[in-house]
């Protein structure tokens, strides 16, 4: 799943927890948010504007947000899935805002020197990153020093569901997860298991 996220509010665990409960029990088919490209770029929309209604405004300001380029950071390499969906919102978000939306790069850790770099930035809407569930929400479950915490951000919309698979070899003989367990537990350690990411 990818999302958009702010610097949070202190509320960011329960907000996780039931974006990860909801969107890990969709049925089979998944969930018609996603399939549906214009309601994503909607709701996208939409989170992105409510975030910075509440956004702090200086005294003396007349214009309303946003006042300058945004900055929209993927806490990864550039050219991934989460870079690719990142610039299908681009030109969507810079036509409905009327300002630029510049796409930046913080990648390592899985994730997490870009996360640690959302929180160290003034949260008032000019800064926005991309989120993978659930990289977000393990990274500080598993390390004591990922530079975050989940109650530090806040996600403002779930925009995309992604499936993922285990493949193997055609001539490995395995057609099943449970052949692939079951090969496992044959020759322990013989398997060797990769994914991609930083």
């Amino acid at each position: 799943m990818r999302g958009l996220v702010k610097t949070g509010s202190g509320k960011g665990s329960s907000v996780f927890a039931e974006a990860l409960h909801c969107f890990s029990n969709f049925d089979k088919e998944g969930c018609p948010v996603f399939k549906n490209r214009h309601l994503r770029m909607h709701l996208l929309l939409i989170g992105l504007l409510l975030l910075t209604a509440c956004a702090p405004s200086s005294a003396g300001e007349g214009r309303e947000y946003p006042r300058h380029p945004i900055t929209y950071m993927i806490p990864f390499e550039p050219g991934g899935q989460s870079d690719i969906e990142a610039r299908r919102q681009q030109p969507v978000l810079e036509e409905e805002l009327g300002q630029k939306v510049v796409i930046t790069y913080k990648p390592g850790a899985g994730g997490a020197v870009g996360w640690s770099e959302l929180v160290r930035q003034k949260p008032d809407g000019y800064y926005m990153a991309g989120i993978n569930i659930p990289h977000i929400i393990l990274q500080p479950l598993a390390n004591d020093d990922t530079g975050y915490r989940t109650d530090q951000i806040e996600p403002i919309v779930i925009f995309q569901s992604t499936p993922v698979g285990l493949a193997v070899r055609k001539d490995s003989g395995i057609r099943s997860l449970e052949e692939f367990i079951e090969k496992a537990k044959e020759k322990p350690g013989a398997i060797t298991v990769a994914g991609s990411g930083t």
